[in-house]
């Protein structure tokens, strides 16, 4: 074995060495093909999330076009209402927000910053000047690097090493400790002094970036994601499935409710118990996804609402107790068991 294919061993096998979760787009738990008119402030794929005050419409798409065979889905923002002028104050980004605990290592906001280096895979419809920017949690520091696409519609790789700042409050607990956002289009009082320097402010472009919301042939994929500490980009390191989706879960989870029990409080409403599959971040908000839901009444008959509205009796960051209504004719104290044939019930969003 060389020199070199043991450091690239050492380096794959590291535990935590990628900060970025879903770096590689395997998990999409809130869907599986297309993201249609994806509003500003949600996710789609798992940890990824869009801003926009543009009058752009995208979709983000799991797309099978990928910069090579050892990865299976990339993002893909498609552009599908055009906003051909960019006001000053407009901008159009898709990113990751980062914990705190996962980011601590790089020193942010101390005399003892690290050299941080990001690398990813990159098919834009346009060539040119493209940013990516990272800031903290107060938007109030930032960093704008560029990188330029010299080949429209071709994979290309691209690496950014910066060195964290050593001012500003960079938060190093369960709250958001680095966001690193890719820019589709930008406006001027966006638009950072220089690219590669710290500011005060909130800037996610520098003057030359390409609009890429004007042109619906201007596509946007990004693949292969990874923000490790070190000076260059490493060996992407791919974790297993079940080991990104468990920290992924850790932000988000949705359960059919298959084989979650409880009682009926009435003949109306259930009491259930749910407990996550991983400790998330924070105590998680609940929803109800399916208002139609089916719980049995066990040895009676399967009860399904009308209508039904959830409410939540405790929340932990470890499990949930919640109670469900718009049912009918059940016995009070007798058990409930969810029975919902594979219906998304209940999802918990403890994002960021």
């Amino acid at each position: 074995i060389t020199v070199a294919e043991l450091a690239s061993a050492i380096s794959l096998s590291t535990p935590g060495k990628n900060v970025i979760i879903n770096g590689n787009f395997d998990v999409w738990q809130r869907g599986t093909a297309t993201f249609t008119a994806v509003a500003n402030g949600e996710y789609t794929t798992d940890r990824w999330i869009y801003g926009n005050n543009t009058g752009a419409v995208i979709d983000v798409i799991r797309a099978t076009n990928v910069p090579d065979e050892t990865s299976d889905y990339s993002l893909h923002v498609d552009v599908t209402t055009l906003d051909n002028t960019i006001g000053s104050g407009d901008l159009s980004v898709i990113g990751s927000t980062l914990e705190g605990y996962n980011v601590a290592q790089f020193g942010f906001g101390t005399s003892d910053a690290q050299q941080l280096t990001l690398s990813f895979w990159v098919s834009s419809g346009r060539t040119g000047t493209h940013c990516v920017s990272f800031r903290n949690s107060a938007a109030n520091r930032s960093y704008v690097a560029t990188y330029t696409v010299d080949a429209a519609d071709t994979w290309e790789k691209k690496s950014i090493t910066l060195t964290a700042d050593t001012t500003g409050t960079w938060l190093t607990d369960n709250g958001a400790g680095l966001r690193v956002l890719w820019t589709l289009a930008a406006g001027s009082t966006l638009e950072a002094t220089a690219a590669g320097a710290w500011e005060a402010g909130n800037f996610v472009s520098v003057s030359g970036q390409v609009n890429l919301l004007e042109l619906d042939t201007y596509n946007f994929y990004l693949s292969r994601v990874q923000l490790e500490l070190g000076p260059a980009a490493t060996e992407f390191q791919r974790r297993p499935f079940a080991e990104e989706l468990a920290l992924c879960q850790r932000y988000y989870w949705r359960t059919t409710g298959n084989g979650i029990n409880g009682t009926w409080r009435a003949a109306s409403v259930c009491d259930l118990a749910v407990l996550f599959p991983v400790t998330m971040r924070a105590q998680p908000t609940g929803t109800l996804l399916d208002t139609t839901p089916t719980v049995t009444e066990p040895g009676v008959a399967s009860r399904v609402g009308t209508s039904s509205a959830y409410g939540s009796n405790v929340i932990w960051v470890d499990g949930a107790s919640f109670w469900l209504n718009g049912f009918s004719s059940a016995t009070a104290q007798n058990g409930a068991h969810v029975t919902n044939g594979g219906v998304d019930l209940v999802e918990y969003s403890a994002e960021l």
